[in-house]
């Protein structure tokens, strides 16, 4: 044998990915062409080597089951989704992730939530609010809401259930200029907040690391004022403002609603 040991070679296991399809239900991952496109479209792949989804889904393929089981990766992923929609075969990283995460008995590195909590309730309530405005059933005064406003696309709320046009719909009725990020709505970048590693204290200066282009897209809008409608997302917007040193409030849709509001 030239150049190595093999005591030190990676062991494969042929069985592994063929529990990962039972246990997330699904063989999509298998698709995967290896070309890419998912570390290309992860806002935070250049922060650290280990932050690579293509390297975490050859792994999973290849049968590394002791790599895989014991990647930073299934920690410091966001699961935000934003490598799915470049995906060509549209291969989920965040379900292969979470399934990974929760369904081969690892225990989580310290006193973890590993989920958005505001998964879903923000759907309903925005909804309702659209139909009020569009009844009249709830006047406003956008003059109320002089200052410029932006909107930050909660990963949970905008690319996985698809509520991009209701928050807009609101915030261009109830604020004087409202003014988009780019990229937005599904394409909008994770703020950095969400996700298994990164809500636990020694990770707070990778997850404001991540902040940083969160905050460019800010600084470039001029607003000040950031909506978002997730408590992670205002959180974690809140810490980005301090950090960078950015004259912003950080709001809910929500409050801006209150504030236009025409009494009677």
């Amino acid at each position: 044998m030239v150049g190595g040991n093999l005591e030190t070679l990676t062991v494969t296991d042929s069985s592994f990915k063929g529990e990962v399809v039972e246990r997330l239900g699904s063989d999509i991952f298998m698709t995967c062409y290896f070309c890419g496109s998912c570390t290309a479209g992860c806002a935070f792949s250049g922060l650290r080597r280990d932050i690579d989804p293509r390297k975490f889904i050859r792994q999973v393929i290849l049968g590394l089951r002791e790599d895989v089981l014991n990647s930073a990766f299934i920690w410091l992923c966001t699961i935000c989704e934003r490598c799915t929609i470049e995906c060509p075969n549209g291969v989920n990283m965040a379900d292969l992730v979470q399934a990974i995460r929760g369904r081969f008995g690892i225990s989580p590195p310290g006193d973890l939530m590993l989920q958005c909590r505001a998964y879903g309730g923000a759907k309903s309530q925005l909804a309702q609010t659209v139909r009020w405005l569009k009844e009249g059933l709830v006047r406003v005064d956008p003059g109320r809401n002089p200052q410029p406003v932006t909107y930050h696309d909660p990963c949970n709320l905008g690319r996985k259930e698809g509520i991009v046009a209701e928050p807009r719909f609101i915030l261009n009725k109830v604020c004087a200029d409202f003014r988009e990020m780019k990229p937005n709505g599904k394409y909008n970048y994770c703020c950095g907040s969400s996700g298994g590693a990164l809500l636990s204290e020694e990770h707070d200066s990778l997850r404001l690391a991540m902040g940083r282009l969160k905050a460019e897209q800010i600084l470039k809008t001029g607003a000040g004022i950031v909506a978002t409608a997730c408590l992670n997302c205002h959180d974690q917007l809140k810490k980005i403002a301090e950090m960078y040193s950015l004259d912003i409030e950080v709001v809910f849709v929500h409050e801006l609603l209150d504030r236009a509001i025409i009494p009677g």
